[in-house]
């Protein structure tokens, strides 16, 4: 069958692309736990999450729990594509 009625693999250029896809929208996801995870491991007085992330969002705002994540857009997407393959 074509490709249109979902039987045999995806070529290679969409297997990346989804791969791609794929790393952006986990990286996306879970970057914020990221970014509290690494606050509590410089500042050992960081007890909990949730007073990193209240000292996040009070001092920051939202995006503070997204600060650095365009440089993950562009590292992550292309490892986790390359693994797809």
């Amino acid at each position: 069958k074509d490709r249109r009625g979902g039987d045999g693999p995806l070529p290679t250029h969409e297997r990346l692309g989804m791969g791609a896809l794929s790393g952006l929208l986990a990286q996306s996801a879970t970057y914020p736990l990221d970014v509290v995870r690494r606050r509590m491991q410089v500042d050992p007085k960081n007890t909990s999450e949730i007073q990193v992330i209240r000292g996040i969002l009070s001092g920051e705002g939202l995006r503070g729990l997204y600060k650095g994540l365009s440089m993950n857009w562009i590292k992550g997407p292309l490892a986790v594509s390359v693994s797809f393959l």
